[in-house]
């Protein structure tokens, strides 16, 4: 019962720590000013419950009670925190006071995140994105598609200038690592730490087929024994901040009882639960019920994220769930990248800035590539998704999927831009 208060007390810290940040950005009347003043105590009161938080988990949780069996699962979990014994809590309310917040719904900010998405949330993407819809449409942090530590432990150079930080101003971005050895993990997220990286987000919710056959992602659900020891071995070696994606299990939702008694072990700075199992892919629904029955037993900050498109279920969400830390977008965000904008009382996209936006991509694509074609193809995925805001573009639609030429895109894609856009929320 303490846990979970001082989890909520810890949020709520977390966001007024945030809503004090909005004040100096420009509201300096006197309700801002109140609260930044509150805002300022409640950062000190929420690094007093995140001290008493890791005093309950390595003097509650290391010792068992009288008679009560351990397992080698748990006994893996005490010699992490018995490393852990002495290092200093993760500084929540310090870390998420760096992040620029322009929220003004609800009395205090919820984060929007932009979700790793492979072939889409890219370097490229993340600066175009916060180019044409500014601060007020900008994640509060940009989650970078997931990379996977080499074995060798020698850095590619290629994909390291994904994260470089000269090619990522501006918002706050997270690196992503898939991985099943929490050795090479933890190495990994020191090499990221060498660059200036705050937190790194570890995947344990990849579905693709050819991620999970490797036991990696949502594949190394099916083993948790395999959970246990791959956690174990990242926070028994690295420093600072590490975030988790999960699903909620293989096969049912009713899995994830047992995945949350593994991952409240340790001191996971975030929860980003998407409330889907492995086997469903992107399919269906995202199980809302089985993520509301999980959040009370989390004992770390919980971020939601999956089938989130407008602006009205941004807000439903928030009401519904008032603790939570923050909630991550992918597809939605592709789809609308005015998305955040429209939740925090601002204008749709107009069609200009869906030019500019669309035309910022293409070239950035090409030159990233060197080619036009290699751009055109990654171009088509994200048409996919806007090509939704344009009224009567199905002829149009068949077009782009079939042209491979750069002369042909360029025809096609002004013909579109002829088309009204779709009125939605």
């Amino acid at each position: 019962m303490a846990g979970r208060f001082l989890v909520a007390l810890d949020t709520l810290a977390l966001r007024a720590a945030a809503c004090a940040l909005s004040v100096t950005c420009g509201d300096s009347s006197p309700k801002g000013r109140a609260k930044c003043t509150s805002g300022s105590f409640l950062i000190a009161l929420n690094a007093l419950a995140l001290n008493f938080t890791a005093w309950l988990s390595l003097r509650g949780k290391t010792s068992p009670a009288p008679g009560e069996d351990v397992t080698a699962g748990d006994k893996r979990g005490n010699l992490a925190r018995e490393r852990l014994r002495g290092r200093a809590p993760f500084p929540h309310a310090g870390f998420y006071a760096t992040i620029p917040v322009t929220k003004t719904f609800g009395e205090t900010p919820m984060l929007y995140y932009a979700a790793p998405m492979e072939g889409f949330t890219d370097r490229v993407w993340r600066q175009t994105h916060q180019k044409w819809f500014g601060a007020q449409g900008a994640a509060d942090r940009y989650y970078a598609p997931f990379i996977s530590p080499p074995e060798n432990r020698v850095l590619i150079k290629k994909k390291m200038a994904e994260l470089a930080p000269a090619a990522n101003p501006g918002a706050p971005v997270i690196p992503q690592l898939l991985a099943k050895d929490g050795e090479l993990a933890a190495w990994m997220i020191g090499q990221l730490r060498a660059l200036g990286y705050t937190e790194v987000n570890l995947n344990l919710g990849c579905p693709a087929g050819t991620v999970t056959a490797k036991g990696k992602g949502s594949g190394m659900l099916r083993d948790l024994a395999k959970v246990d020891a791959f956690l174990d071995g990242v926070f028994s070696h690295a420093e600072g901040p590490v975030s988790v994606k999960t699903r909620l299990g293989v096969e049912k939702p009713e899995e994830f009882s047992a995945i949350l008694e593994i991952y409240n072990r340790y001191p996971i700075s975030e929860l980003t639960i998407h409330p889907r199992v492995m086997r469903q892919q992107y399919r269906g629904q995202a199980d809302r019920a089985a993520f509301a029955a999980a959040l009370p037993r989390c004992t770390m900050p919980v971020c939601y994220n999956g089938d989130v498109t407008t602006a009205a279920q941004l807000h439903a969400l928030e009401t519904e769930f008032p603790t939570l830390s923050g909630i991550m977008v992918g597809r939605g965000l592709i789809a609308d990248p005015a998305l955040f904008r429209k939740a925090r009382g601002g204008a749709p996209a107009t069609k200009e800035e869906l030019r500019g936006y669309l035309t910022d991509l293409y070239h950035g694509y090409t030159e990233l590539f060197g080619s036009a074609g290699c751009a055109i193809s990654r171009m088509k995925g994200h048409w996919f998704y806007l090509i939704h805001c344009f009224a009567g573009a199905e002829k149009l639609e068949k077009q782009l999927k079939k042209l491979r030429e750069p002369w042909e895109y360029e025809v096609v894609v002004n013909q579109i831009f002829t088309l009204p856009l779709v009125e939605n929320d």
